[in-house]
């Protein structure tokens, strides 16, 4: 009598490269051996994908859109699929933020690839190296690691006032050596205050998204962007700041979210931010072959008036300027001046409510003076 035997065989493959040498085995990686969706079985691919996100910064909460191609494996060239290939995003393990909005979509047969817009990944902090995972089934996954930025801040911080009280010259010699600034908060978790001498702050000297910057209280001690130097930032609103010389600084302030390489920061202006400052004088400066007595009125409405002190021959240029260091207002431009006494009155009343600064020179020297405009 003959018993049925059940045998089972096991089919194992391998596969060598033969060294030229033909002296030993060399172990070979094959590309398109990959593990299967649900992790059971081994299957074989000529075919994966290729993902590239369609911008250089995402934003947490803010759509994005990540291009899918299809390759051939061994080419990596992309060719069409002989079949839709249903594409799927995930977030990988470890990843703190809800993955949301559009997370699927389909290469066609006519075409190699296909753009999955109005995905959305949140975190109100911004997370750093996270992972997006793009499948597709029998086809090896396709990995993104990208930082999300914080949500850039919807208020910007105002109303810079600076505090002369303690340091402010009142002989017209001395420099003015240090001031104090505060300013109403906006609604970013922190704020970059920048300061730059003798011209106004214009995109080069605007902080760069995802990037971090090194403050110091001391004029010229921290980081520099552009021509201007990093004097501040932190949480708070307030700010004593120590200066090096005579000069008009410009201050402004970037309200931002995030931290290190995940920090947004908000560019715009808002009411007295950014703001001009003159440093060293006072209010009837003495320069070297000049002087002008108070502005009149002040605050004033339709004009202001002074009087110029000429005690050089000298060409004179006097204009009025506004907090963001535009000349608004130009009563003369290298006019030649003999000595003398000159009163004089300047129109202002095209200007708008604020504060506003006579700004008189005559090439070698400068002086100035500040003035508010009421309507």
């Amino acid at each position: 009598m003959f018993r049925k035997l059940n045998i089972k065989f096991t089919l194992v493959i391998f596969i060598f490269v033969i060294n030229l040498s033909l002296t030993a085995f060399s172990q070979y990686e094959v590309p398109f051996l990959t593990k299967s969706n649900s992790g059971e079985r081994i299957v074989m691919s000529n075919y994966g994908l290729k993902c590239i996100l369609d911008t250089t910064q995402v934003v947490s909460g803010q759509p994005f859109s990540i291009t899918v191609t299809y390759i051939d494996q061994l080419s990596q060239q992309p060719i069409n699929p002989n079949e839709p290939v249903n594409v799927t995003v995930t977030a990988g393990p470890g990843c703190q933020g809800i993955l949301s909005g559009t997370l699927q979509g389909k290469i066609p047969t006519n075409d190699s690839k296909v753009t999955i817009s109005g995905i959305v990944y949140t975190n109100t902090s911004g997370e750093a190296d996270v992972q997006l995972i793009l499948s597709a089934s029998g086809i090896p996954d396709c990995l993104l690691t990208t930082n999300f930025l914080a949500p850039e801040p919807l208020i910007q911080d105002s109303d810079i006032v600076v505090d002369f009280s303690s340091y402010y010259s009142k002989d017209g010699i001395t420099i003015l050596i240090q001031m104090s600034l505060s300013w109403t908060k906006g609604d970013g978790r922190k704020r970059l205050v920048v300061m730059k001498a003798a011209n106004p702050i214009s995109t080069p000297e605007f902080p760069i998204d995802g990037t971090s910057y090194s403050a110091s209280p001391i004029f010229g001690g921290g980081d520099a962007i552009g021509d201007a130097f990093v004097i501040f930032s932190d949480t708070g609103n307030t700010l004593t700041v120590t200066l090096i010389n005579y000069e008009s600084y410009f201050v402004r302030i970037f309200g931002y979210n995030g931290d290190s390489a995940l920090t947004n920061y908000i560019t715009n202006t808002a009411s007295g931010n950014p703001q001009l400052i003159y440093v060293g004088v006072d209010d009837n400066y003495k320069a070297t072959g000049f002087n002008f007595t108070n502005i009149s009125p002040n605050p004033a409405f339709n004009d202001i008036n002074f009087t110029l002190n000429v005690y050089t021959i000298s060409f004179f240029t006097v204009e009025v300027v506004d907090a963001q260091g535009h000349v608004v207002v130009k009563f003369c431009n290298k006019r030649l001046f003999d000595v003398g006494i000159y009163p004089v009155t300047i129109p202002i009343e095209n200007l708008s409510s604020g504060s506003y600064l006579l700004k008189i020179n005559n090439v070698t020297d400068f002086a100035f003076q500040v003035f508010t405009v009421i309507r």
